[in-house]
């Protein structure tokens, strides 16, 4: 992972999705993302982001695509989400998240 995502010697700019945040139960061992955002935090320059409900998700997309200096990640959950009111997020009909400030 450091050689190829995180070298700070190399300007690129790695996103990762991470599914399966925290214990999963019916999935087993092997689906349990209780470490991935620990582990990918202790990368050199990794931005990670872990939302809270659907328009955070939306918006961390968002931050993802933005970042092109630096490897970036965000883990989702598995299942649906809890049904945030997007509008009121400032999220709209055509569901593009706004970058947030990273940092």
């Amino acid at each position: 992972m450091f050689h190829t995502a995180a070298n700070p010697v190399l300007p690129v700019a790695v996103r990762f999705a991470m599914d399966r945040a925290g214990l999963v139960g019916a999935d087993g061992a092997t689906h349990c993302g209780a470490l991935d955002v620990t582990y990918m935090a202790s990368l050199p320059n990794m931005v990670c982001m872990a939302p809270s409900n659907e328009a955070e998700l939306i918006n961390m997309v968002a931050t993802c695509a933005a970042i092109d200096d630096k490897p970036s990640c965000f883990r989702f959950p598995r299942g649906n989400g809890i049904g945030v009111d997007l509008a009121a997020a400032g999220i709209g009909k055509d569901l593009k998240g706004n970058p947030i400030e990273v940092g």
